[in-house]
Order: structure tokens, then C-alpha cells, then sequence
């Protein structure tokens, strides 16, 4: 997912390679975990487009892509929490636990968050 206005309006620019909550199936056309000697290769896809300064991309696994689509269908995105206070693995445990309580499939769960800048920002050392 690419979410720009980071700061600002947040909203969802592209959503990929699924669009809306409802096509994540049991067993959505994604690269999984067991590929039952099925190449990888025909599953990859590829997605071009631009990226302003402060835009962040969110890379997930299947339940959590599916239910952070869900809460942006809804109207209820959780841009500005990812954005501004996602960033320890305590704060990940919360977000899903809160989401468990709140309609997160039961499943693995893994979470990627980027924030690009156009000029290089040093690193914050934990």
C-alpha cells in the first residue's frame, strides 16, 4: 500500500496487487509461505509509480493487508497511528492485539513500514 499526505490528509494512493479487502480469500493469488512446487515466478507481479517526500509504503502479509484495507474501507485507517507511532516491536505487539480485539484474523503477521524522503535522513540508532 503507498499512503501520501503523510502528515496531512493520508490517504491510500495505490493498493497492490489487491485492491480491496473482500479479495483476500483463504488463498488469495499471492506469494505464500508453501508454494506446493508451483513456480514462484508466476506469481510475482510488478507495480511502477512515483514517490513524493514523507510518502510511506506498508508491505504485508495477507490478514494484515487485508485488515488494514478493511479499516481504510470502513473509513477508519490506521495511517496516522503507523505513521507517527509505529516503530518498536512493543508497538507492533499493541497494534496487533488491538486488532485481534478488533477483527484481525488470526494468522502470521508481518508488517513492513517505509517512509521515503527525497534527501537522505541519517538513521536513529535505538
Amino acid at each position: 500500500m503507498q499512503v501520501d499526505d503523510v502528515g496531512k490528509g493520508m490517504r491510500a494512493v495505490e493498493t497492490f496487487p489487491l485492491q480491496r479487502s473482500s479479495q483476500f480469500t483463504m488463498s488469495p493469488y499471492l506469494i505464500g509461505s508453501r508454494t506446493d512446487g508451483e513456480s514462484l515466478k508466476d506469481r510475482i507481479q510488478v507495480s511502477k509509480g512515483s514517490l513524493r517526500d514523507g510518502d510511506m509504503l506498508l508491505l504485508a502479509t495477507d490478514a494484515m493487508a487485508a485488515w488494514l484495507l478493511k479499516r481504510h474501507e470502513e473509513g477508519r485507517p490506521l495511517w496516522n497511528w503507523l505513521y507517527r507511532k509505529l516503530g518498536t516491536p512493543e508497538s507492533f505487539a499493541a497494534m496487533v492485539a488491538y486488532g485481534r480485539k478488533n477483527g484481525l484474523r488470526n494468522d502470521d503477521f508481518t508488517l513492513v513500514r517505509i517512509i521515503h524522503h527525497d534527501s537522505p535522513v541519517e538513521a536513529k540508532e535505538r
